[in-house]
């Protein structure tokens, strides 16, 4: 049986896969979690906890 991706999982990698192919530039801010939001269809929780563990993981600055 295949594991289901969790809507953080999604969300982690697809800003992830944009920081490596270069569509968030390092220095560059990274969109609102407002916005984030809204384009996920998830509560800033989840955006905030994926927000954290990209910074765990040295992907970002906050």
């Amino acid at each position: 049986m295949e594991q289901q991706e969790t809507k953080f999982s999604f969300i982690y990698d697809e800003i992830k896969q944009r920081i490596i192919n270069g569509q968030i530039l390092p220095g560059s801010c990274l969109p609102s979690s407002r916005m984030l939001c809204n384009q996920f269809h998830v509560s800033r929780y989840t955006i905030n906890r994926v927000f954290d563990a990209l910074k765990e993981d040295g992907l970002i600055a906050i």
